[in-house]
């Protein structure tokens, strides 16, 4: 209808009829104000309507699971569709275990820390329940199959405009494969730690910042160190490395920041004594960040006495043989010169005993006769050379200084190397038989090499007497080699040192070698004096 000042307005009308003489009474209602409401409730219900399809559809699309409490006692429960694919439920079903009987799920329970929860005990109910958000829930979703999921998430409560709690809503993420990736990472600590803990080999753990971070018994007993003493002096992989050695680890140490690890390697440590064990050693990163590795520490000493051991005994078969060679080729030696030499002036002998016999005057007998002189001279020097080569008699009845004196002279005759004898310490004092004539084959069998393969104008025997060791130095001014590995050759070529090393350890001493390319060589060995009995 029309208002008076001409607006329009919705009204109502109403009226009624009343008895006797004919009335009609109508009311006008405006309700314009109130269509206004239900048309902005409709909008508002439509727009409500299409946020909750939105939500909806988010909650659908988003990876993590949702579950929302539509009343305070949570017995109805709607999920986004993550939570139903992972409780294996329909969906659109109720998934409150807070639901009547008959609605609620029974396929699965949520367990905590191995106790099944209620479902008063459950996050969203408990948000729910006391009002109060619930944070960082961890739970087990256990399965009647056997099998199980693990989640993580928070509940909050819903409240209306009056602070009321209507609701509850939670939101979960699947940990599964990393709380399974977590407990393989204890089992194989455990296993590791099992493995530290068994001593079967050294093992340490290191990081750029702290050298020794953690090291097992076997370790600290290789080194001679207690704990204690180990973590007081504040090591690290240098300090105990000899600086021959510290460019080798520095190399692993880059190999292994690149790629996770390095090959293993013979090294030496010095123990706390000042010895040196010699070690297997190998590592690889545990962790990137922090960057943290653990090496591994082999004892290699046994290992190094069986080699030395069988190298040793190698080495003395080998030397038997070239020894027994020898001796067959001196023996050949003497049959040539006692055939070309000495045999030959026996003819001269018997000869020129035919011209005496002959001789038809005593001038000319005579004059033979002196010509049989110089002949059996230097037959007798030849002999007495010959005997001297296999055992020098002078060894015996004058002693070692002697004996050194006239080998000298006659290798310089032999030769032509000029050879410097120098004897101090010893005095008129006599060594022991073994000492003298071990002395004197060393000294031998070193001119020897000398004349074979230095290539030498001059050599010099120095042996000194001094406190309790005796020192005998060979030098000479030859062509020299590279000394490394010499001693741990086998090879003919170098059995003689071998020989020289045999004889000074069989007396209780040791041999080293001095050498260079160009620079000549000097061998000394050192041994406990031992003087003959008055």
């Amino acid at each position: 209808m029309e208002v008076f000042d001409g607006r329009k307005q919705k009204v109502e009308s109403f009226s009624t009829v009343r008895a006797g003489p004919a009335r009609m009474i109508g009311i006008d209602i405006d309700i314009t104000e109130r269509k206004k409401v239900e048309e902005e409730l409709l909008r508002s219900q439509g727009e409500a309507k299409a946020r909750a399809d939105d939500l909806a559809a988010i909650l659908d699309a988003v990876p993590a699971m949702t579950f929302i409490a539509h009343d305070p006692s949570c017995q109805t429960m709607t999920s986004s569709r993550a939570a139903y694919e992972l409780l294996r439920t329909p969906y659109g079903a109720n998934t409150s275990k807070s639901a009547p009987e008959g609605e609620q799920p029974t396929h699965f329970r949520v367990v905590r820390e191995g106790q099944e929860l209620s479902a008063a005990q459950l996050p969203v109910q408990t948000a729910a329940r006391t009002g109060q958000a619930v944070r960082d829930a961890e739970l087990r979703v256990e399965f009647n199959d056997g099998t199980w999921r693990d989640i993580y998430g928070h509940a909050v409560p819903l409240t209306d405009e009056y602070g009321r709690v209507r609701g509850a809503v939670g939101a979960f993420v699947d940990i599964t494969a990393r709380k399974r990736a977590e407990e393989e990472v204890k089992k194989s600590e455990a296993r590791f730690r099992r493995f530290v803990d068994a001593n079967l080999i050294g093992l340490f753990s290191s990081s750029p910042e702290h050298s020794f971070m953690r090291a097992n018994d076997v370790f600290l007993n290789m080194l001679g160190y207690t704990r204690k003493e180990f973590y007081a002096r504040n090591f690290d992989w240098r300090s105990i490395t000899p600086s021959e050695h510290l460019a080798r680890g520095e190399k692993a140490l880059e190999e292994l920041k690149a790629t996770g690890t390095f090959a293993p390697f013979e090294n030496e440590y010095v123990r706390k004594d000042g010895t040196r064990i010699p070690i297997l050693i190998g590592a690889a990163v545990m962790t990137q960040s922090p960057l943290e590795w653990m090496c591994f520490v082999l004892d290699l000493t046994e290992r190094k006495r069986m080699d030395e051991l069988k190298t040793r005994e190698r080495i003395q078969q080998e030397l038997l043989v070239h020894e027994i060679l020898a001796r067959e080729e001196e023996r050949r030696q003497i049959a040539r010169e006692l055939h070309d030499e000495s045999g030959q002036m026996m003819a001269l002998l018997l000869a020129g005993l035919r011209l005496i016999d002959d001789a038809r005057n005593l001038k000319d007998a005579k004059s033979q006769a002196q010509n049989l002189r110089k002949i059996a001279s230097s037959a007798i020097y030849e002999l007495g050379r010959l005997s001297r080569g296999l055992h020098p008699l002078a060894l015996d009845d004058h002693g070692l200084q002697v004996a050194l004196r006239y080998y000298a002279q006659e290798y310089e005759k032999i030769h032509k190397i000029k050879v410097k004898l120098r004897i101090t310490g010893l005095g008129g004092k006599r060594l022991s038989t073994d000492i003298e004539a071990g002395i004197y084959r060393i000294a031998q069998e070193a001119l020897t090499n000398i004349s074979k393969h230095a290539q030498a104008t001059t050599a010099e025997i120095h042996l000194t007497a001094e406190d309790e060791f005796l020192d005998l130095n060979i030098s000479d001014d030859g062509r020299g080699f590279d000394p490394k590995g010499v001693i741990s050759d086998a090879t003919s070529r170098h059995l003689g040192l071998q020989g020289m090393r045999e004889r000074g350890s069989m007396l209780g001493g040791t041999l080293s070698v001095q050498s260079r390319r160009g620079g000549g060589t000097i061998k000394t060995l050192r041994i406990p004096i031992k003087f003959a009995k008055p």
